[in-house]
């Protein structure tokens, strides 16, 4: 219920063909799997967290997830590769301390880079650092 449809759509349609997403304070992955199946084609996501347990319960989580959806999966270290009908949807994990924004961050390669829940826990000058950053 607090995604928004509208916003998602036009999201996805301003993305290029098979985009590199980097989802900052990725906590389980729940914006991948919102966004995932809405995008469709081939994508690769670089899942950003300070908790290595959250990243832990985010790739265990999505293989579960896309089991249910019969969707094929294999896993490696940090990676979680999801065989969808129209692309493999990749994700990667990666250890970061957001509190020092951007750091070391791809952000300026990504395609698109996303956050949700983080933005009720930064000041705004995190968020002005981010802006700068992109």
């Amino acid at each position: 219920v607090a995604r928004h449809a509208g916003l998602a759509r036009r999201f996805t349609a301003a993305l290029p063909r098979a985009p590199w997403i980097v989802d900052l304070g990725a906590g389980t992955a729940s914006q991948f799997r919102y966004l995932a199946p809405r995008i469709g084609g081939e994508q690769h996501w670089t899942l950003i967290d300070r908790d290595p347990a959250l990243l832990d319960a985010a790739f265990n989580t999505t293989a579960a997830w896309a089991h249910d959806l019969g969707l094929g999966i294999s896993a490696g270290p940090s990676t979680l590769r999801i065989r969808a009908p129209r692309g493999e949807w990749r994700l990667d994990g990666e250890l970061h301390d957001l509190a020092d924004m951007p750091g070391s961050l791809p952000l300026q390669e990504a395609d698109a880079v996303t956050c949700s829940a983080l933005l009720d826990l930064v000041s705004q000058g995190w968020v002005h650092a981010c802006a700068r950053a992109l």
